[in-house]
This record gives C-alpha cells, structure tokens and sequence, in this order.
C-alpha cells in the first residue's frame, strides 16, 4: 500500500511538471511558493488525522504535486530559468519509474 501511494505521488508530481511552464508565466515565483504551503500543510493534516480513509489518503498523497512541485520547481525557475526546471523534472520522472 505505500509503494501504490508513493506512485500515486509520482505520477502527478509528473503531470504537474509538464503543465507547470505555463503557470510560471502567468504568476511569479514569490506567490506559488506561498500557494504551494497550503497545500502542503493540508496534506500532511490529512495523512495525520485522516489514516483511516483510503481516499482522504489517495487525495493527500496527490498533493505532493503541488507541495514538492511547487516548492522544488519554483525555486529551481527562479534561479536557473525554464531549462534547469525541464532538465529535473526529466530527472526525477525517469528516477521514479526506474
């Protein structure tokens, strides 16, 4: 169950890679950091207080996308620009599936 919930994490951290350029245009760096708090905190409550329910679990673990996505990507944009963020989401998506 945890390896099916780790993946679960992976697979939207990676649709969330490829839609992410976008979003950098249309927001800055400052203000998606700030949004990807939310869900982050929102997820570790979840994984926290709600162990019991396999979809409140599934849910939470989606998060991930917007919590390492987010923090990781935003960071990486803001310092080496667009290429430095697909070189590591290329990185990491070929770690995950190996």
């Amino acid at each position: 169950m945890i390896g099916l919930m780790w993946s679960l994490g992976i697979v939207a951290e990676i649709v969330s890679f490829f839609h992410q350029a976008p979003v950098f245009r249309f927001f800055d760096v400052q203000k998606l950091m700030v949004a990807s708090l939310i869900p982050a905190v929102m997820r570790f409550l979840m994984i926290g207080y709600c162990a019991e329910s396999l979809v409140l679990l599934m849910i939470a673990h989606a998060l991930n996308a917007a919590t390492f996505g987010g923090l990781i990507l935003d960071g990486l944009w803001d310092t080496s620009g667009s290429q430095a963020v697909y070189l590591m989401a290329a990185v990491f998506s070929l770690a995950a599936t190996s």
